[in-house]
């Protein structure tokens, strides 16, 4: 498993990195507190940079995609090409036609029933919380069909079949050789919510993890659980944007 978290640590590594440099000419968030307002007013009075806000275009959020993906796939490819038969062997990276709408639908019917579902109780005991709130701002940027466009590459394409080739393909898969399906499904379920950074919506990734987890497990493949990725995030985004 060093492997495993040798990648994705090189692929949170390259992506901060990138994200520090590329945007470092915008103003992409508002500290909190009069305080930290004027600190940093003066601050970039000071740096002549000027003070109204800047947002960085979508599309270079896509292009930061890039060094994450290389990240996660290259721990799969590098192993599975020097020890192993291949990333389509060894990581189950097959796919069928039939895989589409098997997967878009599981994957919708995911977002639509089990997220709510699971987040009713929840939302009972600890109050009403914005679960939308990352994909929402992604969402408002999507300012024109290009954006759109590539908004559509990052979220409902790229995340997916990276994401699931790394944590479905590669952890999983491997890991169930050493300590069997149970505890393998757990654990790559848990990383995948982990490493999304994102606390409130961190009970849905795990969920979610689980469900393309099990499709992964049970379709023998990775076709089915790329696309319920895909459906799952679409379904997302369609809403966000029509409303």
């Amino acid at each position: 498993m060093a492997y495993a978290f040798g990648g994705l640590f090189v692929a949170i590594i390259l992506s901060g990195f990138a994200s520090v440099f590329a945007f470092s000419p915008y103003d992409v968030g508002i500290p909190s507190g009069k305080g930290a307002a004027i600190g940093r007013a003066f601050g970039q009075a000071n740096a002549a940079i000027p003070i109204e806000t800047r947002v960085p275009p979508l599309s270079l959020q896509g292009l930061l995609q890039i060094p994450l993906w290389i990240g996660l796939a290259g721990a799969p490819l590098l192993l599975t090409t020097t020890r192993g038969r291949g990333v389509v062997e060894d990581c189950r990276a097959q796919i069928r036609a039939s895989d589409i709408p098997l997967g878009l639908t599981i994957g919708f019917f995911s977002q639509v029933i089990l997220v709510p579902a699971l987040y009713y109780p929840i939302f009972k005991i600890f109050g009403e919380q914005d679960v939308s709130e990352a994909a929402r701002a992604l969402t408002e940027r999507a300012k024109s069909p290009f954006d759109v466009a590539v908004l559509a590459i990052m979220v409902v394409f790229g995340a997916p079949l990276f994401e699931e080739l790394f944590f479905r393909g590669f952890v999983q898969h491997n890991l169930r050789r050493w300590i069997g399906f149970f505890p393998a499904w757990i654990f790559a379920s848990l990383l995948f919510a982990l490493v999304h950074f994102q606390v409130v919506q961190f009970p849905a990734l795990m969920m979610f993890g689980m469900v393309a987890g099990a499709v992964f497990h049970y379709f023998g493949r990775l076709g089915p659980a790329i696309f319920t990725h895909m459906g799952f995030n679409a379904v997302t985004v369609i809403a966000l944007l029509l409303l």
